[in-house]
């Protein structure tokens, strides 16, 4: 009931009063959501460094698309737009993007559907080249990315399929993303803690390692089976072959 009355509130404002973004020139697409625009080229030519026309700053940051956006919005219609974007929050200051390390302007979309438009500035995080981060988002092919071992292929029904640091990716939730890569290296991470081969073969998903080339260490199954045989002489694997294979 709630939501129905909330659908016939909101037919009835008009889509001129809905559309506070008239003034950027820029045409919303019909079949654009806020939160899902179409994989189409956008306006780069920013709307929203000043807000003009009683209209104020707004900001939402997305931390798992890792973007923030900024709008000039009619704060009367703050709260009908925050049932759309919840983590929309009204600017301290005429930067909040820059004040988060979003420094790294992308584009101006427009999202929205019907009379529910907004038209923002999108910017990326701060680019820097020591930032894994930043390095594995450059990544566009799935190999390239999971050849890197800072970097996992995220797979989703939700969003376009994107490179991200390990880090990133182990925060994202399982129900919406498939990262590879993920599983093997927390095994590998729990096994390289073992400092000798008595705990380490003791550990059922583990193996010691020796080699004449490197320190002898404790890898976990998996890893250790991939191993050149040549060079590794790893523990335990002739009796969970059955169980790797």
């Amino acid at each position: 009931m709630k939501s129905l009355s909330l659908a016939v509130f909101v037919g009835i404002i008009s889509a001129e009063e809905m559309d506070i973004f008239a003034h950027t020139n820029i045409t919303p697409a019909e079949i654009d959501t806020l939160f899902n625009p179409t994989n189409k080229p956008e306006p780069t030519d920013p709307c929203c460094h000043d807000c003009t026309d009683g209209l104020e700053k707004y900001h939402s940051v997305d931390h798992i698309m890792n973007n923030c956006g900024e709008a000039c919005m009619d704060p009367s219609k703050y709260w009908l737009y925050k049932l759309f974007e919840p983590g929309l929050e009204k600017s301290d200051t005429n930067t909040p993007c820059l004040d988060r390390k979003y420094d790294d302007y992308r584009n101006t979309p427009t999202h929205g559907f019907g009379p529910i438009t907004m038209t923002l500035d999108l910017y990326g995080p701060h680019k820097d080249l020591t930032d894994v981060a930043s390095d594995c988002e450059a990544i566009a092919a799935q190999d390239s990315c999971d050849a890197s071992d800072k970097c996992s292929w995220c797979k989703s029904a939700a969003v376009k399929s994107a490179c991200k640091d390990l880090a990133t990716a182990k925060s994202l939730p399982s129900a919406v993303f498939q990262c590879d890569k993920l599983s093997l290296k927390d095994d590998d991470e729990h096994c390289e803690a073992h400092g000798d081969s008595g705990s380490c073969d003791g550990d059922d998903i583990c193996s010691w390692c020796k080699s004449a080339a490197v320190a002898s260490s404790c890898k976990s199954l998996k890893t250790a089976k991939a191993l050149p045989a040549a060079v590794f002489a790893c523990d335990k694997l002739d009796e969970n072959a059955i169980f790797l294979n």
